[in-house]
């Protein structure tokens, strides 16, 4: 009966809930067209890989032969590719290989080892014995954070003492002055360092450099060679220089939501004025080439003090990016402009070919305007709409390019990145996306080489793989851009620094911030390029530069005797919208050798006017400038002076 009962309500009622019905539908079908619903997006992840071994060159790179496991927090992570990048941007050409193919033959022609830490430490007694042997018969080894296999040659004989490493506290034994020993002194570093007692400077002493006022590089010379030992980890420091320093764990503040890139930086660099990852590797790499004259790629095509880049990122309509690129084009210059897939058409990209301008997605992600979207649904009806990942985005503003200017280069939308050491990386990796620039100061009250670099590197990930995906960090950006600081980085770079200066200025600058300061400094950023000897391209145009540079293979022999490093080099460049010949990099030699400079240059035989040889405004090398191809470069260096007698 209770049934029964039940069922009669229900019977009573069934127009009752049909008019329910139909009036939810009604509402959801009307609601459907004033607010879909969302689906948010989700891009896929990609993960680090080891690069192909080079054979040839004079410095080789050991690495280890597995990818360690990943890493909980940066003391855990494996730093060994943060040599790679060193190389990559310092050298150009070197050689690579895995510890278990150490052998004599893969030593053979070398003038430098370098063993990252953990290659150190896996290293078997019969590596370490041919390496010492290395060393004893003229060449030069690395060693960063050695244990006691290594106590016979590195001067360490224990590592069970560590203390964290904070900065380093003294370059005495460098004997290095002025700007660069000022800014070397105080570097932030990242990890272990080696307890030891206190030794002099060189060159009474072996200690080139101390960290937390205690040894921290030593130089030992080991029979005919010399062998240099880091008691900290170099390479942990660089890559959290360069790619951010975790507040905890792998994350850089609290909470899970993304983050601005420049609240991954160390506090210390929010306004360095100078790059002192790079100027740390440089002092390192210099030091190996007083014991022996050592050859290497200039950084720039031909001789060029550095390369200056004006970008533009357009999250809505991109017109008023085009005209600061038009007037960049009048100037004499290029440009890089970032536009959202939904809002550039076919005839920005007509605007853009005539324009000479590159075009990078600018990856919207719904944080500064709504995110870009495709309608989910039948008809009129799309209840649904549905984010398009970085890969979509990618492939629909790529429709309307053509195949000359296919889509390499990224921005992220307000420079914001996941709070974790890498998620954003594998992201942009797991794409198309060759080249990514968001890291960088994004605050009026930032400037400079906030991530220790104007240079691209590639990023690591948990396991210590690097990414194939370069970042490319700019150097000012909208509200702290004005003429003077452009003039000081450019004019800086010229004299000391040589590096690329990639300008961040957004469409929408002018709008949202007016500012005479910012117009100025655009009005005038290529004509003070070109005054400070500044290459002015664009990003794509130097990601090919460096690429063709490392394709390149260039290989010495040093005859001590004749005084002549002889250079074997097959220069490898690339085509350039603002270099008529073409992008090839310089051949930089040092400009003295136990402090004598060279007398002459000759290049496929032929003799070169010192004159037309540059120096660069370091004063540390003469660049040679020669075309693509195959050659042979002589370069003789004067002889000593005798030694004077005492009377």
């Amino acid at each position: 009966m209770r049934i029964r009962r039940n069922s009669s309500v229900l019977h009573a009622l069934r127009w009752d809930l049909l008019i329910a019905v139909v009036i939810l539908g009604v509402w959801w079908f009307f609601s459907a067209f004033e607010e879909p619903t969302l689906r948010p997006a989700t891009s896929p992840e990609s993960y680090g890989s080891r690069p192909p071994d080079r054979a040839e060159g004079d410095i080789l790179l050991l690495l280890p032969d597995t990818p360690s496991a990943a890493a909980n927090s940066i003391d855990e992570l494996d730093c060994s590719y943060a040599w790679f990048n060193a190389l990559w941007r310092e050298f150009g050409s070197f050689s690579t290989a895995m510890t278990r193919d150490l052998s004599p033959e893969v030593l053979a022609g070398r003038q430098v080892v370098i063993l990252p830490a953990r290659v150190v430490r896996s290293m078997p007694p019969a590596g370490v014995q041919l390496l010492s042997d290395f060393a004893n018969e003229g060449g030069q080894v690395v060693l960063e954070m050695p244990n006691e296999n290594w106590s016979l040659i590195s001067g360490v004989l224990s590592d069970k003492k560590v203390s964290r490493a904070q900065q380093i506290t003294s370059v005495d034994g460098l004997n290095v002055h002025g700007t660069l020993r000022n800014e070397l002194t105080g570097i932030p570093l990242r990890g272990n360092l080696i307890q030891a007692p206190p030794l002099e400077p060189y060159p009474t002493g072996p200690v080139l450099l101390e960290v937390d006022s205690q040894p921290g590089w030593l130089q030992l010379p080991t029979g005919k060679g010399q062998v240099h030992t880091f008691l900290f980890n170099v390479g942990c420091s660089l890559t959290a220089l360069q790619q951010g320093t975790p507040a905890k764990d792998m994350s850089f503040v609290p909470g899970d939501e993304p983050i601005k890139s420049s609240q991954r930086a160390n506090s210390a660099l929010l306004k360095a004025r100078a790059p002192l990852a790079d100027l740390l590797v440089r002092s390192i790499f210099e030091r190996l080439r007083h014991f022996r004259p050592i050859p290497r790629l200039w950084l720039f095509p031909g001789a060029s003090s550095g390369a200056m880049m004006m970008t533009h990122s357009a999250s809505r309509d991109p017109r008023a990016a085009f005209a600061f690129a038009e007037s960049a084009k009048n100037a004499g210059g290029t440009a890089t402009i970032f536009a959202a897939s939904d809002r550039f058409t076919k005839v920005h990209a007509e605007l853009a070919e005539k324009l000479n301008v590159e075009i990078g997605l600018h990856w919207i992600q719904g944080f500064t305007r709504p995110p870009v979207v495709d309608p989910v649904g039948l008809g009129a009806v799309r209840p649904i709409e549905e984010e398009l990942n970085i890969d979509q985005q990618f492939m629909r503003l790529n429709l309307n390019l053509p195949a000359e200017r296919a889509l390499r280069v990224v921005r992220l939308e307000d420079m914001r990145v996941q709070n974790n050491w890498a998620g954003t990386f594998k992201q942009l990796a797991a794409s198309r996306v060759r080249l990514d620039s968001s890291f960088g100061p994004t605050e009026p009250d930032q400037w400079g080489y906030i991530f220790g670099s104007g240079f691209p590197y590639y990023p690591l990930d948990e396991t210590g793989l690097p990414l194939p995906l370069l970042e490319q960090p700019f150097v000012l950006h909208s509200d702290n851009m004005s003429q003077t600081r452009l003039n000081t980085l450019l004019k800086d770079s010229q004299a000391l620094y040589h590096q690329p200066i990639v300008i961040s200025l957004p469409s929408n600058a002018m709008r949202s911030n007016p500012s005479a300061g910012i117009l100025m400094a655009f009005d005038q950023a290529f004509e003070l390029a070109k005054k400070h000897d500044h290459w002015v391209t664009n990003l794509g145009e130097f990601m090919d530069f460096l690429s063709t540079r490392r394709r390149s293979i260039l290989t010495s022999r040093w005859n001590a005797e004749e005084r002549t490093l002889t250079v074997t080099l097959n220069l490898v460049g690339t085509t350039s919208s603002t270099l008529e010949k073409g992008a090839f990099a310089g051949l930089a030699v040092p400009r003295t050798f136990e402090n004598q400079e060279i007398i002459s240059v000759f290049v496929d035989e032929k003799e070169v006017p010192l004159k037309d040889v540059a120096t660069n405004g370091a004063n540390t090398d003469r660049i040679i400038s020669v075309p693509g191809g195959r050659h042979t470069i002589d370069v003789i260096y004067a002889e000593p002076l005798p030694p004077t007698l005492e009377p």
